[in-house]
């Protein structure tokens, strides 16, 4: 069996990139070096009612992209609701 290793970021920041940023981050730390398969990026419906504009959702794309320097590691994700108030999350 493979082993699974899974890094969560978590950020309550107000703004949506600076979210991101911090939970990609924290995310990152916790894989330790390993370069993930898969990236994981969801937040709470609350930011797409403050950000209505896509640009907003792909600048905070691109701040996840920056933190692990790879373009190749698919990203995927959304926005929730009723998840955790005011969190972005990501899942490595």
């Amino acid at each position: 069996m493979a082993d699974v290793n899974v890094g969560i970021g978590i950020s309550q920041k107000d703004n949506l990139i600076k979210a991101a940023k911090e939970a990609a981050e924290k995310a990152k730390q916790e894989i330790k070096g390993k370069k993930p398969k898969l990236l994981m990026f969801f937040c709470d419906l609350s930011y797409a009612v403050r950000y209505k504009e896509e640009t907003d959702y792909e600048k905070a794309m691109r701040a996840i992209r920056e933190i692990f320097l790879d373009k190749d590691i698919p990203l995927v994700g959304g926005t929730t609701i009723g998840f955790l108030p005011k969190i972005s999350i990501i899942l490595i």
